[in-house]
């Protein structure tokens, strides 16, 4: 859990300096986690035994004027190790359709 945690701020950090300036990009907070539970790791990278740990965060994205959330959110997860994975929040609109938080 800590190094999940750990790489998440190092990408955040890394990306706030290469895109932001530095500024600070997420004021988020953990609302749900779940696990870690005994996993098998995906095809992809080697089906292995391994860790399942998910974390919900509430978004709390700031951004910066010189990026779109998109290529910042793009930015971070090409900073990560290629265990964790980022999805964006999906929320459900008042005429009840979906959409991308930006």
């Amino acid at each position: 859990m800590a190094l999940a945690h750990i790489s998440l701020g190092y990408a955040k950090e890394q990306v706030a300096a290469e895109y932001c300036s530095g500024d600070w990009l997420m004021d988020e907070s953990v609302i749900k986690q779940v696990g870690p539970l005994p996993a098998i790791a995906p095809e992809a990278i080697g089906r292995y035994p391994a860790w399942y740990y998910r974390i919900d965060l509430q978004p709390g994205f700031h951004g910066c004027e010189d990026a779109s959330a998109a290529l910042l959110y793009h930015a971070i997860q090409q900073k990560l190790p290629e265990w964790i994975h980022l999805e964006r929040a999906i929320t459900t609109r008042h005429d009840g359709k979906a959409a991308l938080l930006d």
